[in-house]
């Protein structure tokens, strides 16, 4: 300064105005983060710092380390305006002396190298021969409320970071828990490798994501998920294998019991034939043989024991063999009874056919005249055939043949 102010007493106050006003907000802007939830885990109780590593210490670590520095020039700026305070209340209205100095003194304080930051150690690539290990550190008060503005920034960035990362990988922690559990719902408590390897990686992301949540953010779930949507399809196609063995085996249940129905028919079918057609046994069809039917159900019992070690895939391989081989067995006793069914059905159709060619002969008589006595005497054989046990089917049948040729004949005739 020249001897004369540069300033005026209104200018001064304007500027204490104006620097109160800025503490007044610094204030404001600290306490509010060092009243946020996040920071206060971070920064902890009684100087124990939240234990984090990696990303996240990194960078976390430096900015509380500047925010406790915040503080500390928060002290310093408001010690200078309270220090150009002192000295604006010592100038006096009513005199002049030394009023220019006191105000320079001021301008001194607000506008120059006033604030003190202490020595700054050197770093031997900066210094040369002859230069000092240290330096003063001196700012202005405005370069260092510039600097201070950027380091809340980093610092508020920071934490908000931190906040937004826990936001955002506590509930995806939480999802893969609720899918791990549903995991073990499907596996119905088995002791699956896979899951118990996904557990444990989940145990070991819910802790970093802890002490780490800028380092895991960008990778949360990474190993995890692809191993979990795998054991997902693994378990997802064994029910739905499940599924399709329990409904195959229902089904071979009930085709077994159907088999044995179909047994049990068609060897009363034979043994009715066999007894009430003469020669029957020599033309039927043979059934089934007992052990083969026992063999199919010592088959099935073994698929069943197969399907309770959830073998899905051999029981599914081993159930389309058993069906095979079941219906061929019940197109086997389908046939014999068929074939059964159909000797005990001839005669009664034979009985039918010469119930209606006696039936036309008696009409042709009636109606022309003439002997029937050939006629009758053929009927008599064929109604002798016809009620003989065991039934003679094949002289039967030839009988029952010969008369419809004499009736047509007869008729022929006339």
């Amino acid at each position: 300064m020249s001897g004369k102010a540069a300033i005026s007493v209104e200018q001064i106050d304007e500027l204490l105005a104006a620097w109160d006003e800025r503490i007044r907000r610094m204030d404001d802007n600290l306490v509010a983060l060092e009243g946020d939830a996040i920071y206060q885990i971070l920064a902890g109780k009684a100087g124990k710092r939240a234990v984090l590593e990696g990303v996240s210490r990194d960078r976390v670590y430096p900015a509380l380390d500047a925010v406790s520095e915040l503080f500390l020039h928060r002290n310093r700026l408001a010690a200078m305006v309270a220090r150009a305070r002192e000295i604006r209340a010592s100038i006096s209205a009513l005199t002049f002396w030394d009023k220019d100095n006191k105000l320079a003194e001021i301008v001194k304080l607000l506008r120059g190298k006033s604030i003190d930051l202490g020595q700054k150690v050197m770093p031997l690539w900066e210094r040369n021969l002859l230069d000092e290990s240290h330096r003063d550190v001196l700012l202005e008060p405005e370069e260092l409320l510039a600097s201070m503005v950027n380091t809340f920034n980093a610092a508020r960035d920071v934490i908000l970071s931190v906040s937004r990362a826990w936001e955002s990988l506590e509930p995806m922690i939480t999802q893969l828990s609720a899918e791990i559990g549903v995991l073990r719902e499907l596996s119905e408590h088995k002791q699956l490798a896979e899951l118990a390897e996904a557990e444990h990686e989940l145990a070991a992301l819910a802790s970093r994501v802890q002490k780490d949540p800028l380092g895991v953010a960008e990778s949360v779930g990474g190993a995890i998920l692809p191993k979990l949507k795998a054991l997902r399809a693994k378990l997802d196609a064994e029910i739905a294998a499940r599924s399709r063995v329990t409904a195959a085996l229902e089904r071979a249940h009930a085709l077994r019991l159907q088999i044995g129905e179909g047994h049990a028919r068609a060897q009363a079918l034979m043994e009715q034939a066999t007894l009430e057609i003469e020669g029957a046994a020599g033309h039927l069809k043979a059934l089934l043989d007992k052990p083969l039917l026992d063999g199919l159900d010592q088959w099935l019992h073994k698929l069943d024991r197969t399907a309770q070690a959830h073998r899905w895939q051999s029981v599914e391989v081993g159930l389309a063999r058993w069906h095979e081989t079941a219906e061929g067995y019940r197109a086997a006793d389908e046939a014999a009874a068929a074939q059964a069914e159909a000797a005990l059905g001839m005669r009664d159709e034979l009985s039918g056919r010469f119930s209606a060619r006696r039936a036309q002969a008696a009409a042709l008589l009636a109606r022309g005249g003439g002997s029937g006595a050939a006629l009758e005497a053929r009927a008599r054989e064929v109604e002798a055939l016809l009620a003989q046990r065991p039934f003679p089917l094949d002289a039967a049948k030839r009988a029952v043949e010969g008369y419809e040729a004499a009736v047509l004949g007869f008729g022929g005739r006339r």
